[in-house]
């Protein structure tokens, strides 16, 4: 049903409304009351004591003051980092391809370009390999820099909140709503002058996405550091200059875990 409402209804309405709206419902959310959901949510969606007692409020409060206060959450003492290439965040992976074979894709009668995505240019991501990252509500909505160098550029680009849920559209329109949707798009020059690309997408509930303090083009980043965090939904979109073979789609990723390279099997 939701997503006959998604597809039907929601996707038609002006921007203004659905970020009217998707503000009251993060509000609900940021109301006391609503840290009654935490526990019932957690145990629906198999959050075990082990996972959550890795994490403490957004609020700096003992427990959790709200559901946006638990959605918010930070890790107590950091994750691993196993690579100098990561995950930037934790969530599902559900499309993924390089520039050169998705960028003509039709979508709904439009020409799927990625590069509209990050609004980079097409001569610099011509051998980019791309990643869309669909966070559900019940993943820690942090995100972290894939790899170490300095942020060249940071771009706030204004869009709709469509739903994002990557099982509501054909497996060809997927990234369909990362083109449409309100983003910030980091731009991350690494230690071997190659351009990464990481564009945070807002969807339905978001009221913003928070980038983190003091930076700005020309702050360096280490691999794993916090850049930015959601405050309801999201999905993260990736350009990568390495090629990469995920394993199959929803495939479940945290942050700090190896980017696996592509290798060719003779």
């Amino acid at each position: 049903m939701l997503k006959l409402f998604a597809n039907l209804f929601w996707i038609y309405l002006p921007s203004s409304f659905q970020k009217q709206f998707s503000s009251l419902f993060s509000r609900i959310f940021q109301m006391k009351i609503s840290r009654y959901f935490i526990l019932p949510y957690s145990l629906v969606f198999g959050l075990s004591a082990n996972y959550l007692d890795q994490f403490e409020p957004d609020s700096g409060e003992v427990s959790y003051y709200s559901f946006s206060d638990f959605f918010k959450r930070k890790y107590k003492s950091g994750f691993d980092i196993r690579s100098k290439n990561i995950w930037p965040c934790e969530g599902y992976v559900c499309d993924w391809g390089l520039f050169s074979e998705k960028n003509n894709s039709i979508v709904k009668g439009q020409v799927l370009d990625l590069n509209e995505i990050f609004h980079s240019n097409p001569e610099q991501t011509s051998q980019h390999f791309f990643l869309n990252i669909f966070l559900h509500n019940h993943n820690y909505h942090r995100v972290h820099s894939p790899v170490t160098g300095t942020i060249s550029k940071i771009t706030n680009i204004p869009g709709g909140l469509v739903f994002l849920r990557p099982w509501f559209y054909k497996r060809a329109d997927v990234s369909f709503p990362a083109i449409r949707n309100e983003r910030v798009v980091f731009e991350i020059l690494d230690n071997h002058h190659q351009l990464w690309y990481l564009a945070m997408v807002g969807g339905f509930g978001v009221g913003s996405v928070q980038i983190g303090r003091n930076l700005h083009p020309g702050s360096e980043v280490k691999v794993g550091e916090e850049i930015a965090k959601f405050d309801l939904g999201s999905t993260v979109c990736l350009a990568t200059p390495m090629r990469l073979q995920p394993n199959r789609f929803l495939q479940t990723v945290n942050p700090g875990e190896e980017l696996q390279p592509y290798e060719n099997i003779i």
